[in-house]
């Protein structure tokens, strides 16, 4: 249905009427316009109220992310960290209501236009997304492969669009079509709860490796030494950060030699010595001489092992690259001496090759510029 004007008093009825209601005068024209055409044209003539409300939404862009990085900071102090978790997906919350209501109240003026408003809206949290995204992309380059995995997860990209996408929701329908507005917030945002459920740290599934070795030497065979080793490797996806970071599922990691039987004559110290194809690689040696499973050590030049049965032993990957890689194997250990045969060297070095390759599939294994990781060649 059509509207007119009056002339005298600017009073807006429908063309049907024969007079105007407020002033009585007569409608003597046949221009017709739409309700929503005159008062844009008529209050946006000279382009200012349009200025104002574009310049409102970028002010408004502006307080709403300077308050979320107060919050955010405050939060960090919250007490106790259990409620990390619920604190968590509450400001994500807090965050959309905020950007989802606001485009709505602004998209609300008839003169303004969705795609511009929703952009004024969204400008400091644009920039602001975009500074923290560079900074991390830049950060996981620069030690990523060595601290952690690099890895990418879908969950926080919806995260950082979501926002966006609340704002032109609002900005696009304003105060027309309440019930699609409505409906479109709540999938949105129920996608978003899915994501920031997906984006906690989790565990991958656990890794474990065992491996023994009896190695028997001194002057007369009399000395019998047992290696163990357990390993245990579980990998933790953090989405937030686009990394994993790796490590052992608990105290279960074990690298232990035991004393099985020896002579009187033994004397074992703090230090061992490998020779692996003539090059030396010495290691430490640690007693466990304490009631509670733990190491002492004292330096006063006179200190007796001969009775430790039990030592801890700090194998490391510049070792296991050399055994991985050797022909011939020499162990030397205060008056002990061994030679490895080649079936325990190729069992050693099947077990190096089985444990690079579950680190390989984990991405445990160094591929930073910045480190040495003799076990990356083992894995191939």
């Amino acid at each position: 249905m059509k509207s007119a004007r009056c002339n005298l008093c600017g009073f807006i009825d429908w063309s049907e009427a024969v007079a105007c209601k407020r002033c009585g005068a007569e409608f003597t024209f046949t221009e017709e316009r739409s309700l929503n055409k005159l008062i844009t044209s008529s209050s946006s003539a000279n382009g200012h109220p349009v200025f104002i409300i574009y310049a409102g939404a970028v002010s408004a862009s502006f307080f709403v992310c300077l308050s979320f990085i107060v919050i955010k900071f405050i939060a960090v102090f919250i007490q106790p960290k259990p409620l990390e978790g619920a604190m968590h997906v509450s400001l994500y919350l807090l965050l959309w209501l905020t950007y989802a209501f606001l485009a709505r109240a602004f998209g609300c003026v008839a003169q303004t236009k969705a795609i511009p408003l929703g952009f004024c809206l969204l400008a400091f949290y644009l920039l602001l997304t975009a500074w923290e995204v560079v900074s991390l992309v830049q950060y996981n380059q620069k030690y990523g492969g060595w601290f952690w995995v690099n890895k990418f997860f879908f969950s926080p990209v919806v995260l950082y669009l979501l926002p966006a996408v609340l704002t032109f929701i609002g900005t696009h329908f304003g105060s027309r079509r309440t019930g699609t507005w409505a409906i479109l917030i709540v999938v949105s945002i129920s996608i978003g709860l899915v994501a920031v459920w997906r984006s906690q740290p989790r565990p991958t599934p656990e890794r474990r490796a065992n491996y023994s070795l009896n190695v028997v030497g001194g002057n007369s065979n009399e000395i019998e030494l047992k290696l163990d080793l357990r390993y245990s490797l579980q990998m933790i996806d953090r989405p937030l950060e686009f990394r994993a970071y790796g490590g052992a599922t608990d105290n279960t990691s074990l690298q232990k030699l035991t004393v099985v039987r020896h002579t009187p004559e033994f004397h074992p110290t703090t230090k061992m010595l490998i020779n692996a194809d003539g090059k030396n690689i010495e290691i430490m040696m640690w007693p466990i001489n304490q009631p509670d499973g733990s190491s002492r050590l004292e330096f006063k030049g006179n200190e007796d092992y001969s009775q430790i049965s039990n030592w801890g032993i700090s194998l490391n990957t510049e070792l296991a690259g050399a055994l991985f890689r050797a022909q011939h194997v020499e162990i030397d250990w205060g008056n002990f001496h061994a030679s490895l045969s080649e079936a325990q060297l190729a069992s050693v070095q099947s077990f190096i090759r089985s444990w690079a390759k579950v680190l390989a599939e984990e991405g445990a294994v160094c591929t930073n510029p910045m480190c040495v990781q003799p076990l990356r060649s083992s894995a191939k």
